[in-house]
């Protein structure tokens, strides 16, 4: 049992999302993120893809899913990274994130050719002058 959310919008294949209770193997609610197998054969017990994670999991999941699709994830390298990115927003486009070393001691930093660089903003608070910021860039 659980509650139907919407689908991932403006993507091909179709992704669908369902929350429900994770019980005391999860502790606390999850989402299961649910799409068809494009390498499905008839007779496999593979027709889906999924995956089941709490709300936790999911915020740590969307900033190495925005990682990848701004073209900057993090490869493993035999041993785990720690990957010092720290994302703030989305706004026209662009993705900002905390200074990998100085975070919120430095000016707001955007992705600009896979190489992170100074805005002349040290917070997001006004998204219409960071959106005329871009437009004027």
């Amino acid at each position: 049992m659980g509650t139907k959310l919407r689908n991932v919008p403006n993507v091909v294949r179709e992704i669908s999302q369902k929350r429900s209770w994770g019980g005391q193997s999860y502790g606390g609610e999850t989402v299961q993120i649910t799409m068809s197998n494009p390498q499905y054969q008839s007779g496999d017990d593979n027709l889906f893809h999924y995956i089941r994670v709490t709300r936790e999991e999911a915020k740590a999941l969307a900033v190495e899913l925005m990682l990848f699709g701004e073209g900057v994830e993090v490869e493993y390298e035999g041993c785990f990274v720690m990957n010092n990115l720290g994302y703030l927003a989305t706004i026209g486009g662009v993705a900002f994130y905390e200074h990998p070393e100085f975070g919120d001691e430095a000016p707001v930093q955007y992705m600009l050719d896979g190489q992170l660089c100074d805005t002349p903003f040290w917070d997001l608070d006004d998204p219409d002058e960071i959106k005329d910021w871009i437009a004027n860039k």
